[in-house]
């Protein structure tokens, strides 16, 4: 499976046409970011606003025992299909192209991955890869928060 370029916002922001133009900082977000006590009970309501009939579910073994057993339930009462996928711990490229692969011929709308960061980072990958829609769930609140002080995390160059 070919994979596509890597994302480079200077790019667009910077064109190499225009040397005298400082490069400046990008801040990339989510489209939408929801958050609050119960979320992921709701998660099902969500990707139905979205008109997504068809998902995968990127959790951990543990993830899909606990938390993943509300997301699965909400999937279902919205009458969203679920495809789940095990994650294997690492945020690799052997894991993201496994996962890739093995979705490709799936046909669905979204990709969500709950659990921590590794997992998030490579269902965001994979549904790149699968030019679909990525959802990112942290199942647990200590993850879920608002962050107090925040830092950039685009380096400075």
């Amino acid at each position: 499976m070919p994979v596509p370029p890597a994302y480079s916002p200077f790019e667009i922001f910077a064109p190499a046409d225009t040397p005298d133009m400082p490069r400046p900082r990008v801040f990339i977000a989510p489209p939408r970011y929801i958050q609050g006590r119960g979320v992921l009970h709701a998660t099902g309501r969500y990707l139905s606003l979205l008109s997504a009939k068809r998902v995968a579910l990127l959790m951990s073994e543990r993830g899909h025992r606990t938390a993943g057993r509300d997301v699965v339930a909400s999937l279902q009462g919205a009458g969203i299909e679920h495809l789940p996928r095990r994650f294997g711990g690492e945020c690799s490229l052997e894991e993201i192209e496994a996962h890739a692969a093995a979705l490709a011929g799936e046909k669905i709308d979204a990709l969500i991955a709950a659990g921590g960061g590794k997992c998030i980072d490579a269902g965001k990958s994979i549904a790149y890869r699968l030019d679909v829609r990525p959802s990112s769930r942290p199942p647990w609140p200590r993850t879920t928060r608002p962050v107090r002080r925040s830092r950039s995390s685009i380096p400075r160059t």
